[in-house]
């Protein structure tokens, strides 16, 4: 069972063994829970632009705002997961699927930086382009 939260667009699931998950793309190996993404709030692009501007954005753009900031969706930044062991031993390197080995983002652990501006300290990135979504389907 999953309730959607008011304006921020998260989804809070009473169930956790029916949470969405993402995948490889090449060999469809489970990755991760969405649970275990980072979600940061975006860099403001709006430095020297006035309220009134502000607001006519995220109204025009149908986003939330809590206090002028909304949730970054670009780039996906996780948590260190458990298959990640033995694989983080440098400061910096990649993530590969523990099943296939190919190549899903990279890792710093002095951060980076996302395609909004933010600042991500540890930095656990995968590629959008090396994952699906797979949304969990209940059989009763």
């Amino acid at each position: 069972m999953a309730k959607k939260t008011e304006c921020s667009g998260d989804i809070e699931f009473l169930d956790k063994s029916i949470l969405p998950s993402y995948r490889c793309k090449k060999c469809r190996f489970k990755l991760f829970d969405i649970d275990k993404i980072v979600n940061h709030k975006e860099e403001s692009e709006f430095q020297g632009i006035e309220l009134k501007q502000k607001i006519q954005f995220y109204a025009k753009n149908n986003l939330c705002r809590a206090n002028n900031q909304i949730t970054c969706s670009r780039e996906i930044y996780i948590e260190p997961l458990k298959w990640f062991e033995n694989r983080l031993d440098d400061i910096s390197g990649k993530i590969n699927c523990p099943k296939c080995d190919s190549k899903l983002g990279s890792f710093d652990w002095s951060g980076s930086k996302c395609a909004c501006g933010a600042w991500i300290t540890p930095s656990f990135h995968i590629s959008k382009s090396k994952i699906d979504y797979h949304d969990s389907v209940l059989v009763e």
